[in-house]
């Protein structure tokens, strides 16, 4: 199976925001030659400016994906980073599908697919990868795009994602909190990037939970967060929430050691 780590190997990331470009920045800094898509031609302009291959794909609109199968064919990774916007005209697994097509899975293939734990049911209980999920969930449609895809699909479902530039209690500061005793399944942008590669230098197919295994109550980090970063802590906690934790057993078993357990020090 072809390993991200093959230099020789171009990669295709598909989606350079906020996951997406530091993505493509730690895989270029170690050798990788990589290509990023974006939509806009001012985002092109600024990746590039950042030192980065940048194509426009608008996966959106079917009549640019015509022709797009040579464009491919040299690629052995394609890692799709695209967020599921809740504004767009086309289903996200449509837009998967669109590209897929133009890149049937072959020998040394590889796809790497960011999903989302919010697939997981809002129910208590401990949820892991072999656990049901939402079939009418957003992402759902395009994970059994990507796993009807092939065998060499590597689907990562992540947690919310925080890191200095995402500080999730800012949006309480000063407000009514609810369910704030909820357990939290969050995941530093870090340790996405690191977990990523240390699967992909494993051959890891499948899927895999990505989430800090230390789950402290909303309550517990946004006030630690008010007080790290200097803005106000809630102005009111009101109980409530479910015991509903991602368990991230499967990476840690794969031997993965998070740089940030503790989501209480994001």
């Amino acid at each position: 199976m072809q390993k991200v780590q093959d230099k020789y190997s171009p990669i295709l990331l598909v989606g350079a925001g906020w996951l997406g470009e530091p993505l493509a920045q730690r895989l270029q800094a170690q050798g990788h030659k990589v290509v990023v898509t974006a939509r806009r031609q001012e985002r092109i302009l600024a990746l590039q400016s950042a030192g980065l291959s940048a194509w426009r794909l608008d996966l959106e609109d079917a009549g640019e994906t015509m022709g797009l199968s040579p464009r491919l064919k040299s690629f052995r990774t394609i890692i799709w980073a695209v967020p599921p916007g809740k504004d767009s005209h086309t289903p996200y697994g449509a837009q998967l599908n669109r590209l897929l097509v133009h890149w049937p899975a072959e020998t040394g293939r590889k796809l790497i697919f960011y999903s989302s734990t919010g697939v997981y049911p809002e129910n208590a209980g401990i949820w892991n990868e072999k656990s049901p999920i939402q079939p009418d969930h957003r992402v759902a449609a395009a994970e059994k795009e990507a796993l009807a895809w092939g065998e060499q699909a590597l689907l990562l479902r992540c947690g919310g994602l925080c890191d200095e530039r995402r500080v999730i209690g800012r949006y309480f500061a000063g407000k009514t909190l609810s369910n704030a005793n909820q357990p939290v399944n969050y995941i530093h942008l870090e340790d996405v990037l690191s977990a990523t590669l240390h699967l992909s230098n494993l051959d890891a197919t499948g899927i895999y939970n990505l989430v800090a295994p230390m789950h402290p109550e909303r309550s517990m980090v946004f006030e630690a967060q008010a007080r790290r970063y200097n803005f106000a802590s809630p102005s009111k906690l009101e109980s409530g929430g479910v015991e509903r934790l991602i368990s991230a057993d499967k990476l840690l078993a794969n031997g993965y050691v998070f740089s940030h357990p503790d989501p209480q020090l994001f």
